[in-house]
């Protein structure tokens, strides 16, 4: 894969691959994209532009803000307010992306605090991950990444999303330049944001748990010992985390956080 190069955008900008040269995976993918996108459009005759009258009479039957209009068709809500005040046309994707909100499918959507979210995306940025990283991961659009990022309360939907990329990407470097690396880890530094390894799967979710580990409270100096001494005695997976009470993936994180990630594998393996 090769490693993003422009540091004037981020990894899948269409203009970094085209005005910058920028030869990376995301920015690639990101041009080649649009060049399908415009190579159908002169083949089939359609316009590139919708006619903005059409797309805010769509808008104003849904009855929606701004912002909850940007964030259900997850674009930028400077997008949707250049089209509702006025913007002539519209290009079809972002027509396409509006089109597809409907009355009926926009008007109940379940919302949960948002503190498991918050944390989840906070971790991966201590570990390197940027947030449009994480927006391509997830399949968001960037800006809605940083719109969570000041709120109380999230979509269920999106709580999903970022829990599932947490569980993929809580111990994997991502692959991108040192410096913008290096740029998210001091920022969640500076903010106090704790890595993955200080989380437990139980209490991530619950506003009132702390962080652990290195910095953090310190999780009990028994944990190795009680996990070696079940695994003497031939325990399962399932039985060690039941002895202990915690779950499967937070005894992992817990081992790795006390240096011990062969006690995991062995475990591993009694499993296989």
């Amino acid at each position: 894969m090769t490693l993003h190069t422009c540091e004037k955008h981020e990894p899948g900008e269409r203009s970094c691959y085209s005005k910058h040269a920028c030869r990376c995976t995301p920015c690639r993918e990101s041009y080649s994209r649009y060049a399908r996108f415009f190579n159908h459009a002169h083949a089939t005759g359609k316009p590139l532009r919708i006619p903005g009258d059409k797309v805010r009479a769509h808008l104003a039957a849904l009855g929606l803000t701004t912002a909850e209009i940007a964030l259900r068709a997850e674009i930028p809500s400077s997008t949707v307010t250049r089209i509702l005040s006025g913007q002539r046309t519209v290009s079809r994707p972002i027509a396409a992306k509006l089109a597809a909100l409907m009355p009926d499918t926009v008007q109940t959507v379940g919302r949960i605090d948002s503190t498991g979210t918050l944390r989840r995306m906070q971790a991966l940025h201590a570990l390197g991950w940027s947030w449009a990283s994480m927006a391509d991961h997830m399949g968001m659009a960037r800006a809605r990444v940083t719109h969570i990022l000041d709120q109380q309360v999230v979509f269920i939907g999106t709580a999903n999303r970022v829990r599932e990329a947490y569980d993929q990407l809580w111990n994997v470097t991502p692959i991108a330049p040192q410096s913008v690396i290096t740029k998210c880890r001091q920022r969640a530094a500076r903010n106090g944001w704790p890595p993955p390894l200080a989380w437990d799967d139980d209490t991530i979710d619950d506003p009132e748990s702390q962080p652990q580990g290195v910095g953090f409270v310190q999780r009990t100096k028994h944990l190795v010992e009680d996990v070696e001494d079940l695994l003497d005695a031939g325990q399962s997976l399932a039985a060690i985390c039941g002895a202990l009470g915690i779950k499967p993936k937070s005894l992992e994180r817990q081992l790795h956080r006390h240096d011990r990630g062969d006690l995991w594998t062995k475990i591993s393996r009694k499993v296989a």
